[in-house]
């Protein structure tokens, strides 16, 4: 019988720990998120994760990635543990078809960002509750730059070498003004010397726009910013304008869109952990 999901949270990500003490076949399994890439680590035991006809064998320590949206199966010979990471594609600068190669296939483990993050997730799924509400919040981001390292090493050669580049270029310039009063392709085009139409087509490669892209970017730092115990007194609001949201309601419902509950409420739960 099926136990689970426990569930946790490390940043952006949804952790799930499904657990199984006995022979399962074809066990399936739904997240309640629907958006983004999941991934897949086997924690105990032998599992055979099949979605949309694809099918990988783990043992301890393995993972594959796979669609959020679709539901997939499990097989099991005994009995396993099987923890399950959501993640937002905005975290990881990627459309899903960007990894379509990597979705329910086996992930080689000699290379060291595989293991660095199958040990980090093996860790964290066992030793989360002893975190603290900001220690969770930096472990979704190390966890999310190791996944970024997984993928980086099994795409080196996916994506025209000179775009790649320009998008990194520009995500940088977007972290070092995400608090200027106007950040959009004009500007960004300004600061590196390229067309405004040339910058917004290397955002549209990854199926985003820059206004998009900004705001998501804006709208993590403002939620980091919520469980941050050196801004435990400012005001939602105060937090929300200081990231270019001079509207509270509009924050509000930006950041419900993107997190599924509004700021105060994901400040009040997030802060009881």
């Amino acid at each position: 019988m099926v136990r689970g999901p426990d569930t946790f949270v490390l940043g952006t990500l949804t952790c799930s720990v499904f657990s199984c003490d006995d022979r399962a076949e074809a066990e399936s399994y739904c997240l309640s998120q629907s958006a983004g890439i999941a991934l897949g680590l086997a924690l105990e035991g032998e599992v055979t994760v099949t979605q949309a006809g694809r099918s990988v064998t783990l043992h301890p320590g393995q993972f594959t990635f796979y669609a959020g949206a679709q539901p997939f199966a499990v097989r099991a010979p005994a009995a396993h543990v099987y923890l399950v990471v959501t993640i937002p594609l905005f975290t990881i600068g990627l459309r899903l078809v960007d990894l379509s190669g990597m979705l329910a296939a086996g992930i080689p483990g000699l290379l060291t960002s595989s293991s660095l993050l199958s040990d980090t997730l093996t860790t964290l799924a066992t030793r989360q509750s002893e975190l603290s509400p900001r220690a969770r919040q930096q472990c979704g981001n190390a966890v999310v730059a190791l996944i970024q390292g997984v993928i980086s090493d099994h795409q080196v050669d996916e994506e025209p070498t000179r775009m790649l580049s320009l998008f990194n270029l520009l995500a940088q310039s977007v972290e070092q003004h995400l608090t200027d009063e106007i950040l959009d392709a004009e500007r960004l085009a300004a600061i590196h010397h390229l067309s405004a139409r040339y910058v917004r087509q290397i955002f549209a490669a990854r199926q985003s726009t820059v206004s998009r892209y900004v705001r998501e970017r804006r709208l993590e730092h403002a939620r980091a910013d919520l469980v941050h115990p050196a801004l435990a007194t400012h005001s939602v609001a105060a937090i929300g304008r200081h990231w270019g949201f001079h509207d509270a309601s509009v924050f509000s419902r930006a950041f419900k869109a993107q997190y599924g509950q509004p700021p105060q409420t994901y400040r009040r739960m997030n802060s009881r952990l």
